[in-house]
């Protein structure tokens, strides 16, 4: 059994990039610009793992385990979570101690 929580995520400007254009007639000029945050991400992700022995319906295995990322990228709790069961189960899939 996999449950997640404690899951956070935030994020934060760190550059702007801006577009613009400009034009000139007769002796004017006019010009307009648009400036567009660029963000960064950083997210951490916790979940609780149970493993239980299904001959007695009792707690065979309890452990935790915790995935971090950072980037340009926003990527959804749902996502960042599948990710991490994924993994969680594929170490315990090749891990000797659970034949």
């Amino acid at each position: 059994m996999l449950t997640s929580g404690g899951d956070n995520s935030s994020s934060e400007v760190f550059a702007y990039q801006a577009y613009g254009n400009a034009s000139s007639y007769g002796g004017y000029t006019s010009a307009q610009a648009t400036a567009v945050p660029l963000r960064s991400f950083s997210r951490e992700g916790h979940m609780r793992v149970i493993l239980i022995d299904s001959a007695t319906g009792e707690t065979a295995w309890l452990g935790d385990a915790k995935t971090e990322g950072q980037g340009m990228v926003n990527v959804t709790d749902s996502a960042f979570q599948s990710s991490l069961a994924a993994e969680v189960v594929e170490v315990l899939a090749d891990s000797s101690h659970f034949p």
